[in-house]
């Protein structure tokens, strides 16, 4: 009966050492996505980098708890210094490396002959691949204009020049006719009071608490949110409003959103509405 389990395949996957090979696979790739995570839900005052040492499978469960608890620093989630800086792709190349040492040795431990290695290691190799492809894809317009100045905001001092020293580079090749942000033009166009502030500061002649108009592009930068978990609460909420009016519009979706808030002022202040 195709309603029944099958018990007979259930019972086979169990006794497979593929299978549980597969398994330690699927387990350190979301490990590698959890880091990621929690590097971007983190806060650069209290986050500590993965090391190779915590790295067993036992322990990956220990930080899976550790990581997923609600962080309380104000500063979580503002990463864009970092990510300017190219701190996740260069992480992103050692936790792979790492991911792969760690797979290689664990199927080892698990008892699997090296024919019986060589498909699952493939499979490791292409997804690490896509992964690769897919983060330079999507973090690489982080050191183009404007968002690499963001990097000005970086709290290392070589890393902060080294994106002004880029930004400038880049509004140079860009040539004339090229259009650009505001945020570019008023830090980058020769002649602008915030370029004269950041080639100085690119150019090690003054630092930050002398260049005031730079500091405060440094002080916004470093405040800038990057991962806004009630961003995709409200969504999956939409997502809840529509399931209940499948013909509902805009109006009917602004409504339920307004609608706690509504209640609450009512609540209050029974007059505010009039």
């Amino acid at each position: 009966d195709e309603k029944c389990a099958n018990i007979g395949v259930a019972d086979a996957a169990i006794k497979s050492l593929t299978f549980w090979g597969y398994s330690i696979m699927l387990d350190i790739i979301a490990w590698f996505f959890l880091e990621c995570s929690s590097f971007a839900e983190d806060c650069p005052c209290h986050w500590v980098a993965p090391s190779a040492d915590e790295f067993s499978r036992r322990d990956r469960k220990k930080l899976f708890r550790e990581k997923t608890v609600l962080k309380s620093c104000p500063m979580s989630g503002r990463r864009a210094p970092e990510l300017a800086g190219g701190m996740l792709l260069s992480m992103m190349f050692d936790w792979l490396e790492l991911c792969a040492t760690t797979l290689l040795i664990e199927l080892s431990v698990l008892g699997l002959s090296e024919e019986s290695k060589a498909p699952i290691m493939r499979d490791f190799t292409q997804a690490r691949r896509h992964i690769h492809f897919s983060f330079l894809l999507k973090f690489s317009f982080w050191q183009q204009l404007p968002w690499i100045l963001f990097g000005v905001g970086h709290h290392r001092m070589s890393i902060a020049i080294q994106c002004s020293i880029r930004a400038i580079k880049l509004f140079q090749d860009a040539g004339v006719a090229a259009k650009h942000h505001w945020l570019t033009l008023a830090f980058c166009a020769p002649g602008s009071q915030g370029f004269e502030q950041l080639h100085l500061f690119a150019s090690r002649q003054r630092f930050l608490p002398a260049l005031p108009l730079l500091s405060k592009l440094v002080a916004k930068c470093r405040l800038a949110l990057v991962a806004e978990r009630w961003v995709e609460s409200l969504h999956a909420a939409n997502k809840h409003h529509f399931e209940g009016a499948p013909n509902a519009g805009a109006v009917h979706l602004a409504f339920l959103t307004m609608l706690k808030p509504m209640e609450a002022a009512i609540d209050s202040d029974p007059n505010s509405l009039a």
